[in-house]
């Protein structure tokens, strides 16, 4: 899976994460872009590192809010040695007919004033007359119980039975309500689980409970800081689970939240605090001094902060959403909605975050030679210095040759092989 990198969104975005760390650390750290501070080639790998633990410490300090315990992550690192683990969202909908109504709606009042001119009816009733008519519709309703169920849990290799529940909140109900005998949805709906390989996050994950990724600069296919095969790992992890993470809130904005739109009492909720963006404590950043890399205390203090964010924007949803069982749309849901938006944003993060390490690199050997060197230059290049290896007699001739009818006669064209632009022949 390809990244797409943008330098001027990636750079706006972690600019603002900038401004909330700030407010976090001391003084006497202020960490700035990376390639704004002056540092050696060696700094780029220690950088890639430290983004990509960052990331893997925000994704389980999300999962933990979603549901894992320590006793679950351990249990999944655990499986990680061996067999593959995968995370899970699984849902199940059910709609019933319950009863149909006849309710009677008035519609609007008309007012008729009638004159009469005979003597005696100006005596019994007054000289004007006025009547109200107002119209009534008897309307049939049709009811139905819709009842909607998930679960997330992750799993050893195969073995879905015997898998842990992270988060399993109880059966949401909700009474639709229609204009005709026709069911809003159908009688029951398994969908297809939402799945994603999560073994390489929890393969490196430590016994102390962090990061422990580390680029092997001794691998012969190790290039640079972003071009080597544990980075190709670590991208391929998080945006396989980006994808997830949009497929599983593809499930609450698109399946569960529209049923509030046919509810017999419609509830006024908010739904915009679902996806807002939330700190991510995953930047590549350095700070000026003789040793540029954030501290253990600055990182832990990022990640106590990180924490503290998510927290507290979880408690906010307690206040905006209804609390009791049985809710279909409840403060359950919306944290959920939080979280996974909140973990594809982490994960997006970290992709931005190795990405930029390669950009900033490529930026500086681009200044350094003056151009961005293409496939075009290097052939010239090479075949420029190839005529030095032969005596002007030998050396090879472009494939170029007239096409005529006979000898003399005008050619009726050329056979050539030429090289177009990018190289390719």
């Amino acid at each position: 899976m390809a990244s797409k990198f943008n330098d001027g969104q990636i750079r706006a975005r972690f600019d603002k994460a900038l401004a909330e760390v700030k407010t976090v650390l001391d003084n006497t750290r202020q960490p700035v872009l990376a390639e704004d501070v002056q540092h050696v080639y060696d700094d780029k790998y220690i950088l890639a590192n430290t983004v990509t633990n960052a990331t893997i410490d925000a994704a389980a300090t999300t999962l933990s809010c979603l549901g894992a315990t320590p006793e679950h992550l351990e249990t999944l690192r655990g499986w990680a040695r061996d067999r593959s683990v995968t995370l899970r969202l699984a849902s199940t909908q059910r709609c019933a007919f319950l009863c149909e109504n006849v309710r009677t709606i008035e519609g609007d009042s008309l007012e008729t004033t009638s004159s009469t001119t005979s003597r005696i009816g100006q005596l019994l009733h007054g000289k004007d007359t006025t009547t109200t008519t107002t119209h009534k519709v008897k309307v049939k309703e049709y009811s139905w119980r819709f009842s909607s169920s998930y679960k997330v849990v992750a799993f050893e290799g195969n073995k879905v039975d015997d898998a842990v529940t992270l988060l399993a909140p109880p059966q949401g109900v909700l009474e639709l309500v229609t204009r005709t005998d026709k069911a809003p949805r159908p009688d029951v709906v398994t969908a297809e689980p939402i799945d994603v390989n999560i073994t390489w996050l929890f393969q490196q994950i430590g016994e102390e409970g962090g990061g422990a990724f580390a680029v092997v600069r001794e691998d012969e296919k190790c290039f640079t800081p972003r071009r080597n095969k544990e980075v190709d790992a670590a991208v391929d992890c998080l945006q396989h689970l980006q994808t997830w993470c949009q497929r599983a809130l593809s499930f609450f904005f698109r399946s569960l939240f529209p049923a509030l739109q046919q509810a017999k009492e419609r509830p006024n909720l908010d739904l915009s605090p679902l996806q807002r963006a939330l700190f991510v404590p995953v930047l590549p950043a350095l700070a000026e001094g003789a040793d540029p890399h954030l501290s253990v205390g600055d990182v832990a203090s990022l990640h106590a902060h990180h924490r503290g964010v998510l927290e507290g924007h979880l408690r906010q949803m307690q206040s905006l959403f209804p609390s009791e069982e049985g809710c279909l749309v409840s403060v359950r849901e919306a944290s959920a909605c939080v979280l996974l938006s909140h973990l594809q944003g982490v994960a997006a993060a970290g992709v931005d975050g190795l990405d930029y390490v390669e950009g900033m690199l490529m930026k500086q050997v681009v200044a350094a030679i003056g151009k961005q060197v293409t496939l075009d230059d290097m052939t010239k290049f090479m075949a420029h210095h190839t005529r030095k290896l032969y005596a002007p007699h030998y050396a090879p001739k472009p494939f170029c040759y007239d096409v005529r009818r006979a000898p003399g006669y005008s050619p009726e064209g050329s056979l050539t092989i030429e090289t177009a632009p990018g190289g390719e022949g």
